[in-house]
């Protein structure tokens, strides 16, 4: 029995799919202990977009740690930060005249998307999210609502309300939905007429919860989709959209 079957806790997962022993990293291969080669698909979950260990990336996080920069310092300002937010606003906020503010949240995706949903239900003042099948936004209480999968919702030991989940339909450009799958453009068309109906019982949401790029349903949404659910979203109720 080797070291993880001992000493980790059995909450892992990944481990599981994946089951060798990696030893290093560059681009897009990984290789394992014994030199074999794998092209990673799976990148981090998708936060490497970069690839592993990226050369320019490398060099400047060497850099910056042999000039003793602050790597951990909460919420507090420091240099690395101004210089950060200075060129977002810069090359992304000003050149679209997006008055945006920047909130830095911990460093895994269920944190940005729990701070998402407090933000969208303090700023409306209404409580049901809608989210989409075969979604995966978490495994903390906020997101855990929001994500689909049976399995892990299975775990949160208490009710997970105040979201609404519909179908995400179909995902590919000229692709026809499969049997029993509702095409996206007709599922957000009917979630529009639900809301535009006073007598439908359902009242308009807090905010929608796209995400775009499913890894556990193996899909994606064409831009169209994207626009179409931000018109339902903020021209018709305000709402916040995030995802």
């Amino acid at each position: 029995m080797s070291i993880f079957e001992q000493r980790e806790s059995n909450l892992r997962g990944y481990c599981r799919i994946y089951p060798t022993v990696f030893d290093k990293a560059y681009n897009a291969i990984q290789t394992d202990e014994n030199g074999r080669d794998y092209i990673d698909f799976f990148a981090g979950a998708g936060v490497l977009n970069f690839g592993h260990n990226n050369k320019l990336m490398t060099e400047a996080v060497i850099t910056y740690i042999q000039q003793n920069g602050v790597l951990h310092s909460l919420d507090m300002s420091t240099r690395i930060k101004r210089e950060f937010m200075q060129k977002f606003v810069d090359v992304v906020l000003n050149p679209r005249n997006m008055p945006h503010k920047m909130q830095f949240v911990g460093p895994t995706g269920t944190n940005a998307v729990e701070a998402a949903l407090k933000l969208a239900r303090r700023v409306t003042g209404r409580q049901t999210v809608v989210a989409f099948n075969h979604a995966f936004h978490g495994m903390t209480l906020g997101s855990l609502a929001v994500t689909a999968n049976s399995y892990f919702r299975g775990a949160a030991g208490v009710p997970l309300n105040h979201v609404q989940h519909v179908p995400f339909g179909a995902e590919v450009e000229n692709q026809r939905p499969q049997d029993g799958q509702i095409d996206a453009h007709v599922a957000l068309a009917q979630l529009a007429a639900q809301y535009r109906d006073s007598s439908s019982g359902i009242e308009p949401p807090a905010a929608f919860l796209v995400e775009v790029v499913q890894a556990e349903g193996a899909c994606m949404w064409r831009i169209n989709l994207v626009t179409q659910s931000r018109s339902l979203s903020q021209r018709r109720w305000r709402l916040t959209d995030c995802g």
